[in-house]
């Protein structure tokens, strides 16, 4: 008697339990898989991909801006999560060799960019955010000047021009103050 009232219920309230637990877990675990798969946040970056023939102009607080002309090659890196530019430029006196790596990251809810180049060893890390209506998606950080190691704000405006043309903007300094110190304009070539 003792094994048909109690003991049966019980086990099947611990087997009932279990399941909801279990289900519990394997619903938080889709979640966590959700958030690492490539969201529709990462299809922006499929307009930057292509090879593309490279124009900047570099402007200086004082004196004439500098021009350079090259190309950049664009993929997407992991399955879509990231894009990187691979970008040559020859200017006047020197090569300016330039990379930059973007994603989105779907827990801050920001896009990320991280930039190396062969004229300096800052690496700039920022994070910025999408205006699906102007079609720019604007990185703003932080570096250290490397002669009076200050710090600086920056800013780093990503524009689609169409769909065969983007632009990228370089500003330094902050609201109040900020200079316009490269535009970069990207022609492409073949995707």
């Amino acid at each position: 008697m003792f094994f048909k009232k109690i003991f049966i219920p019980a086990i099947l309230f611990i087997i009932a339990s279990g399941i909801s637990f279990s289900q519990n877990n394997l619903n938080q675990e889709i979640e966590k898989i959700k958030s690492t798969q490539p969201a529709p946040e990462h299809n922006i970056l499929l307009n930057f991909v292509g090879k593309y023939r490279v124009l900047i102009s570099l402007f200086a607080d004082q004196g004439a801006p500098q021009y350079g002309k090259g190309e950049s090659i664009n993929k997407i890196l992991m399955d879509g999560r990231y894009i990187e530019f691979e970008t040559a430029i020859e200017m006047d006196s020197y090569p300016l060799i330039y990379k930059y790596i973007i994603g989105y990251d779907n827990i801050r809810k920001m896009y990320s960019l991280y930039s190396i180049d062969n004229v300096s060893t800052n690496q700039l890390i920022s994070y910025g955010k999408l205006d699906r209506k102007a079609r720019t998606i604007t990185f703003n950080g932080q570096f250290q000047n490397m002669i009076d190691k200050s710090m600086n704000s920056f800013s780093i405006v990503f524009s689609l021009v169409s769909d065969s043309k983007f632009e990228i903007d370089l500003f330094i300094g902050d609201e109040k103050n900020k200079f316009h110190r490269s535009k970069t304009k990207y022609i492409l070539i073949d995707r």
